[in-house]
């Protein structure tokens, strides 16, 4: 019982980890494509330069958080696991049509 309580608390603290690390990957593609706007409108180069590798350290290591974390099995959303693709009205089996050959 108190193992199955220790693997509920780890799966719960793994899945807030994974959350906050996606959280900060999200909030650092926003914060870069922001800092090059400003570039763009005439800001100090070198300035942004630093900002811009704050962002990127942060998300690197927000990356190295969330692959580290234990792989929970569950398929991620929209990946092809999940995918269903409906088949034709004349669809058999493979086993079905190998005689007819």
């Amino acid at each position: 019982m108190v193992e199955a309580q220790r693997d509920d608390l780890s799966t719960a603290t793994d899945a807030s980890a994974a959350e906050d690390a996606r959280r900060v990957i999200k909030t650092s593609d926003e914060k870069i494509a922001q800092y090059r706007s400003v570039l763009e409108a005439g800001r100090d180069p070198k300035l942004v330069a630093l900002w811009t590798n704050e962002v990127q350290a942060a998300k690197a290591e927000a990356q190295i958080r969330l692959k580290a974390l234990p792989r929970t099995g569950a398929p991620v959303s929209g990946s092809r696991s999940r995918l269903w693709w409906p088949r034709s009205p004349t669809w058999q089996p493979r086993s079905a049509t190998r005689g007819s050959r």
